[in-house]
């Protein structure tokens, strides 16, 4: 029998809202759960930072953000053992008096573009310090800024994970020991990662859908760069720097940026004892970065400049274990040397 057409109208609404209820419903179980499964070994929070979720500021607290590439991010290690999560501690012990937070706001092949972003969608973590880690990813013009990839974060701050699990293997690295080969990390899924695999890939075609839709409402705003005053080949670079640089200044931040372990060794193109030339870009940029700074802000107490360039020999598998990524050790050992840097040069 066929219904009124008000009740057909009725009808047709509640079933929209009741489809379109049930595939949210699901799409955000799933990306919950991913959240969970992978926020250790390589995955990041529900607001897309790796770590622990932090709460609001406790009175006298002292809040730091790290921001950088791979290398800040810990790829290949777990959220506990990555440079921000090894530097806490140690920070802590010195000023025992004064809770110290560290959060890790990296990303995989992010560059010092990123950084001006990442300050602005982290504003409400309140921090008062920012180390801007940066080097590797930062040879060639880098405009990387994966969170504003998902018009979803740009929107609410809610970073979905379910579009990167099925491309990112490094999400089900538990054991760095074991899952080594010639100095590749390397995936062998299990059923349960081809489980989630399977459900996560028909979340994210769903995910997508919303991402395409919502993002014509939240479009991501053009920047420009300050001149960089660094010659043709580093002005970009030293012109992201400086656009991170002074919004932090402007919300009051110390700011440290911090020269990442030098490429030498592990990255070397010639015979034993020659430098590459990605050794010598390096040392090059940031000598060329580090002049910049000092004579920008050279009346500015509040900026530092910190080089970790000969911390770490990445040319030891004990410390770095693919010419560029720091084992556990070599996250600790960089760690070790960045605490009392920074406790140095910060007027606390």
């Amino acid at each position: 029998m066929r219904l009124p057409w008000k009740k057909q109208a009725v009808f047709a609404v509640v079933a929209i809202l009741m489809s379109g209820g049930a595939t949210i419903a699901f799409v955000t179980t799933v990306d919950l759960y991913l959240h969970h499964r992978y926020a250790w070994t390589g995955g990041y929070n529900i607001w897309g930072y790796r770590g622990d979720v932090v709460g609001p500021k406790k009175p006298g607290e002292r809040r730091i953000v790290m921001l950088g590439g791979s290398v800040a991010f810990g790829y290949g290690v777990k959220s506990d053992e990555t440079i921000p999560a090894r530097l806490q501690p140690m920070l802590q012990a010195a000023r025992p008096q004064t809770p110290i937070t560290v959060v890790n706001l990296g990303w995989q092949s992010e560059g010092a573009y990123s950084f001006l972003f990442t300050l602005k969608d982290y504003d409400y973590l309140k921090p008062d310090a920012a180390i801007l880690y940066s080097g590797y990813n930062d040879w060639l013009h880098n405009t990387q800024v994966f969170r504003h990839q998902s018009a979803v974060f740009r929107a609410t701050g809610y970073l979905p994970i379910v579009p990167i699990v099925p491309l990112a293997d490094w999400l089900r690295i538990r054991d760095l020991s074991a899952t080594r080969d010639k100095d590749r990390v390397v995936f062998k899924p299990n059923i349960a990662d081809r489980s989630t695999s399977e459900a996560a890939q028909t979340a994210l075609r769903i995910t997508q859908a919303v991402e395409r839709q919502l993002g014509r409402l939240v479009p991501d705003p053009p920047t420009t760069l300050p001149p960089g005053s660094c010659g043709e080949r580093w002005d970009y670079y030293c012109g992201s720097i400086r656009r991170a640089v002074d919004y932090a200044l402007a919300k009051n931040e110390q700011v440290f940026v911090v020269t990442e372990p030098y490429a030498t060794r592990a990255t070397m193109a010639g015979a034993p004892g020659q430098m590459s030339a990605g050794w010598q870009y390096h040392v090059e940029q940031q000598r060329i970065m580090s002049e910049m700074l000092a004579v920008v802000y050279r009346s500015e107490s509040r900026v530092h400049y910190i080089n970790m360039g000969p911390a770490v020999d990445l040319g030891d598998p004990a410390l770095c274990y693919d010419g560029v990524h720091l084992t556990v050790e070599g996250n600790r050992r960089l760690a070790e040397h960045l605490a009392p840097e920074i406790l140095r040069a910060w007027t606390w």
